[in-house]
Order: C-alpha cells, then structure tokens, then sequence
C-alpha cells in the first residue's frame, strides 16, 4: 500500500521526476532517447510549454 510522505508525495519518485521533467532540454531529450519517430526531432525546445499540474489520485484528494 502506497503511503504519503510529509511532502504529499505518494511515490517518493513523484519529486525526482518532476524536476527532471521541468527542464525543456532534459524533457526532449528523453522524448528523443525513446520515441524513435521522425516528428520528435522536428520539436523545437523553444515552442515547448511547461504546465505545472498535479494528478491526484481520488482516494487521496477527496472528491472531485
């Protein structure tokens, strides 16, 4: 059973990979290493937005 933390993080990986994700040229590069498709590299780190969202399961947030 998943237990949170005091930083109300379910999976203690939740942090290290949202921090990692944050950087526009560490997010393309990963999209790079593993999606081996011709439209990934016309991706230009410029254009890209980040969305700075949380996904909180129901059964620890409440009702929604």
């Amino acid at each position: 059973m998943e237990t949170e933390n005091q930083n109300g993080v379910n999976n203690p990986h939740d942090t290290g990979y949202k921090y990692l994700l944050s950087s526009k040229k560490v997010f393309l590069q990963l999209l790079r290493s593993f999606i081996k498709e011709g439209w990934v590299n016309l991706i230009d780190e410029d254009n890209l937005i980040r969305v700075d969202k949380s996904y909180i399961w129901q059964r620890y947030g409440g009702t929604y």
